[in-house]
């Protein structure tokens, strides 16, 4: 970081910075709620592929990843936007045309699994 002890940066810098083609990464949120577009945006707009992305019960960032052409895997317990739409559209299209490779887990097990990744 040339001496910058900083962590604070731009979305664009943090996205350019710590994102590459076929990276491992988590978003937050939950189907409609609290997710980061900002990010998810950013991680669009640089053209990152070939994503593996995980996920608890994500709706509309992942759905954007997705759409985007962004995702390659994407492990998930549920990829839905509540009442407004009880599969994510992107997500739904993707799997049936077998262009996304989803491995689907109970809200329980990928809570363990994320439990399990911060406890190292």
């Amino acid at each position: 970081m040339n001496g910058d002890t900083s962590k604070v940066m731009s979305i664009e810098m943090a996205v350019s910075r710590f994102m590459s083609d076929g990276a491992h990464i988590s978003i937050g949120g939950f189907t409609l709620n609290r997710n980061p577009m900002a990010a998810v945006y950013e991680i669009i707009r640089q053209g990152f592929k070939e994503l593996h992305v995980y996920a608890h019960s994500n709706g509309t960032g992942v759905d954007e990843l997705i759409g985007a052409g962004c995702v390659d895997k994407l492990e998930i317990a549920y990829a839905g936007n509540g009442k407004t739409a009880a599969t994510c559209i992107r997500f739904r299209k993707a799997v049936q045309e077998g262009t996304l490779k989803v491995e689907d887990y109970s809200n329980f097990m990928m809570s363990l699994r994320f439990l399990a990744g911060a406890m190292g």
